[in-house]
């Protein structure tokens, strides 16, 4: 199945951010802290991810480009 990692601070977007991937089939996982990304992706890899970019802590654009 595919997977998708949707990281917001805000949990109200990242609800309806999750809602249609969680509709078509895919398995969702949601964080509301940036902090907490590196942990889940120890856990399992992901298909995508979708990232805010104005989030404390780390920026999404900054965290992708750590990722890679």
């Amino acid at each position: 199945m595919p997977s998708v990692l949707v990281v917001d601070d805000e949990p109200y977007i990242t609800d309806i951010v999750s809602f249609y991937p969680g509709q078509r089939g895919f398995e969702v996982v949601s964080l509301n802290d940036t902090r907490l990304v590196t942990d889940a992706l120890s856990r399992r890899p992901f298909d995508v991810m979708i990232l805010d970019h104005m989030m404390p802590h780390v920026l999404g654009m900054d965290l992708a480009e750590q990722l890679r």
